[in-house]
């Protein structure tokens, strides 16, 4: 049993023995003399004059700091330490290599909420905004006002902000301890404005009057938009306005809030029209020199039009000049016009004569003689209007 003993004693002080020698022996840093020295002529000293090699990145030494050295000779690991913590330098000794880095800064927790409220009468504000300036981050409140922010720095730039009311700005540093939370409730006082004064301008009092739903327009202004087939057609310029679409193929035909070509009201000065088109809805019968005001109504239609599904276009025309006598001819890619107009009696009765017919029929009629055939297929219109105006009283006229 003693011998037993003696054997293990024996192995236990072997093994320590062995253990010992497995350390490494640094050598000792006696070879620099200068008492203040910068830290690359620090490395390139010992690279020199032992077997050992540094790696780094040259942003670490970039400033390249100078070094108060220890009296005392030490070994490599313990000048190491004395001579990199100061700046923040950590090493780690890999058999005959010594790898440097910049020492890792403990990044702190930052926990920051509490309610944002009305500093007037108290009231919570829901969706406020909480904004770190620093990280440009934030987050909004909830239902309740409460909000909750977290970020991983040492300081935090906050501000509060509402629509209506003045921000307001907070400012944080943490301690150092790992984790700080911190309770901030916020109130944030409402902005008063100074009066504002808006003052109507007569260029824009038709806004005033505006019905929605109804368009108004003259033949000036439907004149200045591109032109269809050379004519300005006004159910064409109609197309363009929201809510009005045309038919298949590009025709006149008008669609009105997804309503049929069909269920539309269309009067020349309160005369109903059964059918305003020629050639399958190409061109309309509305003769443009002749039109003084055209008035489109999608919605909300008034008792004096009855009852219509879809819209009401209203034409009105041309009284004509009761000054004096003028005309007008015009010839374009698809017919052509005329309009004569002039004072009966001056300033009391006028008349209008307006025509409109298309030469369209002209080619067809060549076409069909030259190559023999019969033409059963009608491609002309002609449509003309007579009208006469009388001035009864400043409010009423004859027509």
């Amino acid at each position: 049993m003693q011998k037993a003993s003696i054997i293990f004693l024996i192995l236990i002080v072997l093994s320590i023995v062995h253990t010992r020698g497995q350390d490494i022996d640094y050598p000792i840093i006696d070879f620099i003399t200068e008492k203040k020295v910068k830290v690359s002529s620090i490395i390139t000293q010992i690279e020199k004059n032992t077997e050992y090699t540094f790696v780094y990145t040259n942003k670490l030494l970039k400033q390249d700091n100078i070094i108060s050295l220890p009296r005392e000779n030490l070994d490599l690991e313990t000048f190491l330490k004395e001579v990199l913590n100061p700046i923040q330098i950590e090493f780690r000794i890999l058999e005959k290599q010594i790898i440097l880095s910049k020492r890792s800064k403990k990044v702190k927790k930052i926990t920051i909420s509490g309610v944002i409220r009305d500093s007037g009468t108290g009231e919570t504000l829901v969706n406020a905004n909480v904004y770190d300036i620093i990280s440009e981050q934030g987050v909004t409140s909830n239902d309740h006002g409460f909000y909750s922010i977290t970020y991983f720095a040492d300081t935090v730039n906050l501000r509060f902000s509402y629509v209506g009311y003045k921000p307001k700005y907070f400012q944080f540093i943490s301690d150092n301890s790992s984790s700080s939370f911190k309770e901030l409730n916020i109130d944030l006082d409402q902005v008063i404005l100074d009066e504002l004064k808006i003052n109507s301008n007569k260029k824009y009092e038709y806004l005033r009057n505006a019905t929605p739903g109804e368009i108004d327009f003259t033949m000036q202004k439907i004149k200045m938009l591109p032109l269809v087939y050379g004519d300005a057609d006004p159910l064409k310029a109609l197309q363009l306005f929201p809510g009005v679409q045309s038919g298949r193929g590009d025709t006149g035909h008008l669609h009105v809030r997804g309503g049929g070509k069909d269920q539309n009201l269309m009067l020349v000065d309160g005369t109903m029209i059964y059918q305003p088109y020629h050639l399958f809805g190409v061109f309309s019968v509305f003769n443009s020199d002749a039109i003084k005001k055209v008035r489109l109504i999608k919605s909300g239609f008034p008792a004096m039009y009855g009852g219509r599904t879809s819209s009401v276009l209203d034409v009105i025309l041309r009284d004509g000049n009761k000054k004096k006598f003028s005309g007008s001819l015009d010839i374009n890619d698809s017919n052509f016009k005329g309009l004569i107009e002039g004072p009966i009696v001056k300033n009391k009765l006028s008349f209008l004569v307006s025509a409109r017919r298309s030469f369209i029929s002209i080619f067809n009629d060549f076409l069909y003689a030259v190559y023999d055939l019969q033409n059963t297929f009608v491609t002309s219109f002609l449509m003309y209007i007579v009208r006469l105006a009388m001035s009864l009283t400043l409010k009423h006229k004859l027509i």
